[in-house]
């Protein structure tokens, strides 16, 4: 038997995501024979033969906590109340990891991580440090999470043993691990009960994300546990992509965060609405854009369909800060007839006035490099727009 054993969960409407969860585990080296736990909470018969073939259990868990109206829920919030509970569902580990059924697997270290701190410290976490550095409006952000502490635990900042709790930085539980005899366990669950306790009204008609697990592990951790018996595991262990898209590294191709020396992501989390449109435009680590699946096993598999191009023997320049409503669009929609909708180069055109595309930055390198030719004569311009090209 394993020491370790992974645990995830998913009702039909993530099955596809949560075929990435496992595949990326198992298709590694190190996961072909590693213990995987399923819970069940809404797949269809024929979902659940195909995890069947991939995993080690397939548990239905109950309701752990009195919920109102519980009959009436989705199955969903049962995944969401139940991960303090893995220990007790699936007995004789050393170590849980839970991995939520919108992540995967790139880089087997940040797994190796998770073990490692669980075994040293007890329980493991990633820091989510993006949401005050990438969020619009940290002020709004923080407001948030200052309500969301009130209407869970009713701590404020009155109070000066919970002062501040809203200010700290995130800790997802998107990826956790924990050691079995770890006392977050047991106070996570006591955290859990009294938020549901003392938000039982959100439970009636459940029609928007519920986060409440989330903040009861932070408040266990930064207010009864103490960060001294959690190790805190680097951002790049478990990126949200939601707060910030990783970079797409095309030499290593692999993901990695936006911090040099651009450490490959463990585990991508396509929390929020990340996981909703099928490709994202992200960055490269040389600074162009590309068009990408975020989802397992990603662009290695299924390259992107638009990308950035620029020959290597042109000199480059960087002038997006100029253009702040350029945005990349699908041409699949356009209707002039002469654009070559089968150029895979990003198209780019101003968000105001989408319907006229800019030239390509293929096309602008092409022209900036011409015109370097003529440095310091007289140029004749005919015809502008709000792009590039001139």
């Amino acid at each position: 038997m394993n020491s370790t054993i992974i645990v995830t969960g998913a009702d039909s409407k993530f099955f596809e995501l949560v075929q990435g969860t496992i595949l990326s585990i198992r298709e590694k080296p190190q996961g072909s024979s590693v213990d995987i736990a399923f819970l069940d909470v809404g797949c269809t018969p024929e979902q659940l033969k195909w995890i069947s073939q991939h995993v080690d259990y397939i548990v239905e868990p109950g309701w752990t906590y009195d919920i109102p109206d519980i009959d009436r829920q989705p199955g969903y919030l049962k995944a969401q109340l139940c991960r303090p509970f893995i220990a007790d569902y699936f007995p004789g580990y050393e170590v849980y990891i839970w991995l939520d059924a919108d992540t995967w697997v790139q880089d087997w270290s940040a797994i190796e991580l998770f073990i490692l701190g669980a075994r040293r410290k007890g329980f493991a976490i990633a820091i989510e440090p993006l949401n005050t550095l990438f969020t619009p409006s940290v002020s709004l952000h923080v407001s948030f999470l200052f309500a969301k502490y009130w209407d869970y635990f009713h701590l404020t900042d009155c109070t000066p043993e919970h002062s501040n709790l809203h200010l700290m930085p995130v800790l997802n539980t998107g990826a956790i691990s924990g050691r079995s005899d770890s006392f977050v366990w047991s106070r996570w669950k006591y955290r859990l009960g009294q938020c549901i306790s003392n938000l039982s009204r959100v439970f009636r008609g459940l029609d928007k994300p519920y986060y409440g697990e989330q903040h009861a592990l932070n408040a266990t951790i930064y207010r009864d546990c103490g960060i001294d018996i959690v190790e805190l595991l680097p951002s790049h262990c478990h990126w949200a992509c939601h707060q910030k898209l990783p970079l797409w590294d095309p030499q290593r191709k692999l993901w990695v965060d936006c911090f040099p020396p651009h450490n490959p992501i463990g585990i991508m989390h396509l929390a929020g609405d990340a996981k909703l449109a099928p490709t994202h435009i992200a960055l490269t680590t040389e600074g162009f854009k590309v068009e990408v699946s975020l989802r397992y096993p990603g662009p290695v598999a299924n390259p992107a369909r638009r990308y950035d191009y620029v020959a290597a023997s042109l000199r480059r320049i960087r002038l997006d800060h100029g253009f702040p409503f350029m945005v990349a669009l699908d041409p699949s929609s356009e209707t002039y007839p002469h654009l070559n909708k089968q150029i895979p180069h990003l198209r780019y055109a101003d968000r105001r006035q989408p319907g006229i595309g800019f030239v390509t930055r293929d096309e602008a390198h092409i022209l900036y490099n011409t015109a370097l030719e003529f440095k310091g004569k007289n140029a004749l311009e005919i015809g502008c727009w709000l792009g590039w090209s001139t």
